[in-house]
């Protein structure tokens, strides 16, 4: 039988999952920004006040601060989205400076 602690985990991680999915959807959308801060939201929602220190140390720590290895995964699966949102940034960047570039080119070209 579940105890209540455990009840309570899985509700919180059924919840990090919508908001994975909501941050997911953003992205699909190009709506980086927004995405980014569900994340945040649900980094907040899960972890509370430890959210942002678990940041500043290394995985095994993170991992004994949280203790509990369904928080564990939903944190990995978190920082994994957080991944794919910010490499989704950053292909967008190189492209953008990649059209600028290409207008700037063409501008050189027509004078």
């Amino acid at each position: 039988m579940q105890s209540i602690k455990d009840d309570f985990v899985i509700r919180q991680i059924e919840m990090i999952g919508e908001l994975i999915s909501r941050a997911l959807k953003l992205k699909v959308e190009r709506r980086f920004e927004e995405a980014l801060d569900i994340l945040d939201e649900a980094m907040e929602e899960m972890f509370g006040h430890q959210a942002d220190l678990l940041e500043m140390v290394d995985a095994h720590t993170a991992a004994t601060l949280i203790g509990d290895a369904m928080k564990i995964r939903a944190y990995a699966d978190l920082l994994k989205t957080r991944v794919d949102l910010l490499s989704g940034v950053l292909t967008m960047t190189r492209l953008k400076a990649r059209y600028e570039k290409l207008y700037d080119e063409a501008l050189k070209l027509s004078n």
